[in-house]
């Protein structure tokens, strides 16, 4: 095995805070925090050392202006409310590197998504209309096919999956979570097999906990009308009861699960 050394972002950017948005085939997706809103996006190659900047369009808020105006945005909307989450990937149907910016107003009201396109240089707007009111969105995503996955909370109780189309620009329909009974439980959205799955830590009330492993399946039942085909969950591994507490699934490294004491989680800070 060979080890080489860490790189680091290009001296130009060096003085600045950055936070990682994620990575795909080698390239890192990175936020420079530089005081200027919207902040400089990077796309990196640590290997040739190339890179490459994204700017985010002036108005990044453009949905949230059309619907309050543009007077009452500057004077009563409160930028803390306002957050921009972004995710990294690769759409193999178009062979391009995709940034997703998904703006949230209040914490519980996604206002707009856009989909930057590496090949073309530029940004496109995706409607969201009404039907994403109420969502909270975490960080945690994943990219799948050309296809990235949210993970999010419907008005504080019911935790689903937003999957928006890196090739056609769309949000498509929500994914609920498997039916995952037991205690207090960590979910992670992960890879199987080149299809979305699931990884579950269950407590039990002994202390112990259950791992199981969920992946879903397009296409393996019909809708009411027996005219649109969609999709369902199927477990494909459940654990014996471990000792070791409460576990945090982070991923599946060739045939196994990998997961990390919470403790260790809560104590590096993350």
């Amino acid at each position: 095995m060979r080890v080489g050394k860490v790189q680091k972002l290009p001296s130009i950017h060096s003085r600045y805070n950055y936070e990682g948005l994620g990575s795909s085939n080698g390239l890192v997706c990175v936020k420079i925090e530089n005081g200027i809103n919207p902040h400089p996006i990077l796309i990196w190659n640590p290997v040739t050392r190339d890179i490459r900047e994204v700017r985010p369009r002036t108005i990044v808020h453009s949905d949230l202006i059309a619907e309050v105006g543009l007077e009452f945005y500057r004077t009563h909307i409160d930028p803390r409310e306002l957050d921009d989450l972004y995710g990294f990937g690769f759409s193999p149907l178009d062979n391009d590197y995709k940034i997703v910016r998904i703006n949230e107003y209040n914490h519980y009201h996604i206002k707009a998504v856009e989909v930057y396109s590496l090949n073309c240089g530029s940004w496109k707007h995706i409607d969201v209309v009404d039907d994403l009111r109420g969502i909270s969105t975490s960080a945690t995503y994943i990219t799948i096919n050309g296809v990235m996955f949210w993970d999010f909370t419907w008005c504080d109780d019911e935790d689903l999956i937003l999957p928006i189309d890196l090739l056609k620009k769309e949000v498509c329909e929500f994914i609920p979570l498997p039916r995952i009974y037991g205690g207090f439980r960590r979910t992670s959205l992960i890879e199987y097999e080149n299809k979305l799955a699931v990884v579950a830590c269950v407590e039990e009330n002994d202390g112990s906990s259950l791992i199981h492993l969920w992946v879903w399946e397009e296409d393996t039942c019909l809708s009411e009308d027996e005219d649109e085909e969609r999709g369902g969950w199927t477990k494909i591994y459940p654990s014996s009861p471990s000792t070791w507490g409460t576990l945090n699934p982070v991923t599946i490294w060739i045939n196994e699960i990998v997961l990390l004491p919470f403790d260790e989680i809560e104590n590096d800070g993350r």
